[in-house]
């Protein structure tokens, strides 16, 4: 080092440490409004589109609540808009978090008029879908309907069903694929929905369910009248929900009455049942039928009976635990307020809800309404829009002495007078909700009027008295 280099060395060291110092305090400084930077554009990322940002767990839970109830339509139609599907096209995100979740997939709806082609693409199609589904311990809801070719039918009993059945908790088939059902063995099965054509002259085709060992659920869907048992004895003692009933209403009826009857004298376990029942032609020896577990009962029946043979399926049940009574009777010979009362009466029970329904003609049975009435003071929704109640019933109901936990009522036959009655009932109950000493709000109130008795002036101050309370008012008007 020259002499130069040794005097000038101390000078020029002090110099770099001093700007070594200056760009650590730049760089520190850079490195803040990065963090800065970054924090701004992840706002500005999340303001654009936040669901991006969503965590995996998070949005496969979302995309649960959006799929639930709704099968998934494989393969997808031209002009599919479900929601798995649009789920899938949305992003490569969505699609990688729908794709790995096999809950979005495993409610599927094989529809055998769309699926065509050789063995060979039909099971490269299936493939896809049951590579969705490739967890063993999911249970599976499985649909097949629409009318396949004979090949196309062969595919799905050797492909689909077979291969599946061991994991199928829901099943859904149409009329061609009855024979789907034997002799496959479906132990995971828990609930099954398939039609049962008796129109002659076909032969009735009765599925068979001894492949079924935890069958609870059964709805069959009747075109026609079932007069004899199908065939469920191997299973029917299980049951805890059985639902007869048409394709659409009205009907004549989709079973017969004794044959309902020697069905549920070995459905001891029945939570809830649905059914339409045809009128008997011939009289049927009496007994009584208790369903002890019974919760739900929803009772269709045209053309109830005539004087020859006026028996209904209320006459032959006791059901102690019911809290849901919802009968219908669409025919000349409605189904009578005295038998409704002595089935109620007979089963001792506490309903909770109670619907009762004449499409084609109104009852007018003031005497009859108030002991159907007083048998029950648990019920909180009451629905009988064409059965006459008349003013001293209204004060009744108005001062607690009938139905003093009702939330919901839907009547015919009220003056404005009376329905002016039950909102002052709703403005009360409300007050007292409002002060913190009443629980049992008047929610909603529906009543059908005679035409010559509707003044729309006061029908809409009802309405806004209603409305005050956070309620519902509705006025429907007979025209005769």
């Amino acid at each position: 080092m020259s002499p130069n280099e040794t005097i000038l060395h101390p000078k020029e060291a002090t110099v770099t440490k001093a700007e070594i110092v200056r760009f650590e305090e730049r760089i520190e400084e850079l490195e803040r409004l990065l963090v800065v930077e970054r924090s701004k554009l992840e706002r500005l990322r999340a303001a654009v589109a936040s669901h991006k940002l969503l965590p995996r767990e998070l949005l496969g839970k979302i995309f649960h609540y959006a799929v639930e109830g709704t099968p998934l339509e494989y393969p997808p139609s031209d002009f599919s808009v479900a929601t798995h599907w649009t789920i899938r096209r949305t992003c490569s995100r969505w699609r990688d978090v729908a794709e790995s979740d096999p809950f979005l997939w495993d409610d599927v709806q094989f529809d055998a008029s769309r699926w065509s082609g050789p063995p060979k693409h039909l099971a490269q199609r299936f493939e896809f879908w049951r590579c969705q589904i490739n967890h063993p311990s999911r249970p599976l809801s499985l649909s097949i309907s629409g009318k396949g070719k004979p090949d196309i039918t062969d595919f799905f009993r050797s492909q689909v069903v077979r291969q599946l059945s061991q994991r199928v908790k829901h099943l859904r088939l149409g009329q061609d694929f009855l024979d789907f059902l034997w002799p496959v063995y479906f132990p995971a099965l828990e609930r099954v929905e398939v039609p049962v054509d008796c129109n002659w002259p076909r032969t009735p085709r009765y599925p068979d369910f001894s492949g079924m060992p935890n069958l609870h659920m059964l709805s069959l869907k009747v075109s026609g009248t079932i007069t004899v048992s199908p065939h469920i004895e191997s299973t029917v003692h299980q049951l805890t929900h059985l639902s007869i009933l048409p394709p659409k209403f009205p009907s004549h009826g989709a079973i017969e009455l004794r044959t309902v009857l020697a069905i549920l004298k070995m459905c001891g376990s029945l939570i809830t049942c649905e059914l339409d029942i045809a009128t008997p032609y011939s009289p049927i020896a009496p007994h009584t039928i208790a369903l002890l577990h019974l919760l739900s009962l929803r009772l269709t029946q045209p053309n109830h009976g005539t004087s020859r043979n006026p028996n209904t399926l209320l006459n032959f049940l006791v059901a102690p635990s019911l809290v849901e009574l919802d009968v219908e009777s669409y025919g000349s010979e409605a189904i009578q307020l005295s038998e409704v009362r002595c089935f109620i009466q007979n089963s001792g029970s506490s309903l909770c809800s109670f619907r009762m329904k004449y499409p084609w003609r109104r009852s007018h049975d003031p005497t009859g309404i108030d002991q159907l009435l007083a048998l029950v003071p648990s019920v909180h929704k009451f629905d009988c829009p064409n059965t006459f109640v008349c003013d001293i019933t209204v004060n009744k109901i108005a001062d607690g002495l009938l139905l003093p936990y009702i939330t919901e009522l839907a009547i015919y036959g009220l003056s404005m007078d009376s329905a002016r009655i039950l909102i002052g009932l709703m403005e009360t109950r409300w007050a007292n909700h409002l002060s913190g000493s009443g629980t049992h709000l008047l929610r909603s109130l529906k009543v059908t009027l005679d035409e010559a008795a509707v003044n729309r002036d006061v029908a809409h101050e009802l309405w806004r008295r209603a409305k005050a309370c956070n309620a519902l008012f509705q006025v429907r008007v007979w025209s005769k």
